[in-house]
């Protein structure tokens, strides 16, 4: 998402970056993404803004409760919003991804798919950087963006010498459930958890996605 999200935005700033994605085709992995008004800010400079709008649901609240239900504090994110004067939307990471896809193909940036990195490597000249793909392919590009996620990433691997990775002594537990009944009348994010390192929250949406998430 990041690596598409600057190809978006160097297109638009005059360059003609291309995108290689080491997926099949696009990749609907993942639940439910909250866009705070500072990624809505970058999302309108992109021109997707009304799409996410189509697809989103807005923020209006985030509570937290105790595992046994007691209230633990709110936030009225409405106050937020309108001090930074754009909105909050949650949306399925599904549904930006598609949404991102569909601008870049409106600008005629190329994504070339089934691109898997194996090698990176430093030119004698210093100037420019190889990249070798499972495929066989060699390129050669004057500026690579490494946007290949946490895990198993070859630009973390050249530029640190160690990708392994670090256990953060929690685990996170992901889903979606889609809501249709018209009961919920306000998109509100509820937080559940005795503690920090047990918590569970959820996004609830008329008509659209629940993201549920567990830090274990």
């Amino acid at each position: 998402m990041g690596g598409i999200s600057a190809a978006i935005s160097l297109k638009q700033a005059g360059f003609n970056p291309t995108i290689y994605e080491r997926h099949q085709s696009i990749s609907e992995m993942g639940a439910g993404i909250v866009c705070w008004p500072n990624a809505i800010f970058v999302l309108e400079t992109l021109g997707v803004l009304q799409k996410i709008e189509m697809f989103g649901g807005k923020i209006t609240a985030m509570s937290r409760f105790s595992s046994s239900g007691e209230p633990l504090g709110s936030l009225d994110v409405s106050q937020l919003n309108k001090h930074m004067t754009l909105p909050s939307y949650s949306i399925l990471r599904r549904d930006l991804m598609l949404i991102l896809t569909e601008r870049a193909q409106e600008l005629n940036i190329s994504i070339r798919y089934a691109h898997q990195v194996t090698a990176i490597a430093s030119q004698p000249s210093g100037f420019k950087t190889q990249i070798t793909f499972d495929n066989g392919m060699v390129i050669k590009p004057d500026l690579i963006i490494g946007a290949e996620g946490r895990m198993n990433s070859p630009a973390r691997q050249f530029v640190t010498g160690n990708n392994t990775p670090v256990f953060q002594k929690f685990i996170n537990w992901i889903g979606v459930y889609r809501e249709i009944s018209l009961y919920l009348t306000k998109c509100r994010c509820l937080i559940f958890g005795a503690a920090a390192s047990a918590l569970v929250s959820c996004l609830l949406m008329i008509s659209l996605p629940i993201g549920l998430v567990a830090h274990l």
